[in-house]
């Protein structure tokens, strides 16, 4: 709110064109076309402080003042990282999660990309050095054939230790037999690339729901602390003439925000 309190109001009974009622005042103060004060005893008068009027991006005293939704502040980041901050005003903070949005983004894809690769690549160096049929098979298939030289060493671990449920009946649809030790190990180091890769692209995707909710977070503390600095009081001052012959006055306020 914006409490205008005038502090001097000097009229005058003649036209500011009479010289016996202006020998005071003119010496003190110089008008401009548009009736503002350029000068009061080597003091220059500006419509706005001065920092903000040299700054090009600066916004106003009014918009200074204005408050932020703290809620929509935590949506807005909710939705994109920085978006909030942005809202809020705080613009490095926002490049910083926004930027942090886009790697995370392509790291997952990366992950996501190369884990499919790998795991093209295990299948088919199965099905050419172990002759295993691989279309439509579980991730658990793959796994024993990296542990296991053939069908038959796997199906009689699996009777030894009475787990008759994975216990491999049709032979001939889960049939493997590997051509030597060295390509079994080749698999199954191809085959954990692939899986690391598929780990790497879930916690790339954790970090992204982080990200999400530490800028939501951010926004409402710097959506608080905006609206804090706005509470503060301001105080801005004027001096303006009246408009000449009709009005001829000369008008002194001073203003405060709370």
């Amino acid at each position: 709110m914006k409490t205008v309190i005038p502090l001097l109001l000097i009229g005058f009974a003649l036209p500011l064109a009479a010289p016996a009622q202006q020998s005071t005042l003119a010496d003190e103060i110089f008008l401009t076309d548009s009736h503002r004060i350029v000068a009061w005893n080597n003091f220059i008068v500006q419509d706005k402080p001065t920092e903000l009027q040299d700054d090009p991006n600066a916004t106003s005293l009014g918009e200074h003042r204005k408050t932020r939704s703290k809620g929509k502040a935590f949506l807005l980041s909710a939705l994109l990282p920085g978006l909030g901050e942005r809202y809020v005003g705080s613009r490095k903070k926002s490049e910083i999660f926004m930027a942090t949005e886009v790697v995370l983004w392509l790291s997952y894809a990366g992950f996501i990309k190369y884990g499919d690769w790998r795991k093209q690549d295990y299948q088919v160096f199965a099905a050419t050095y172990a002759g295993a049929k691989t279309e439509g098979k579980p991730d658990n298939y793959f796994t024993n054939l990296g542990r296991y030289d053939n069908i038959d060493d796997y199906n009689a671990a699996q009777l030894r230790d009475r787990n008759l449920p994975k216990y491999y009946r049709d032979v001939d649809s889960y049939y493997w037999q590997w051509d030597s030790e060295a390509s079994r190990l080749k698999y199954e180091e191809i085959r954990r690339a692939a899986k690391q890769a598929d780990n790497r692209a879930t916690f790339a995707l954790g970090a992204i729901l982080a990200n999400h909710l530490v800028s939501a977070i951010d926004a409402v503390w710097s959506a608080h602390k905006a609206n804090k600095a706005a509470e503060q009081s301001s105080f801005d001052w004027n001096v303006e003439f009246g408009d000449g012959y009709v009005n001829p006055a000369v008008r002194f306020s001073l203003e405060a925000a709370f």
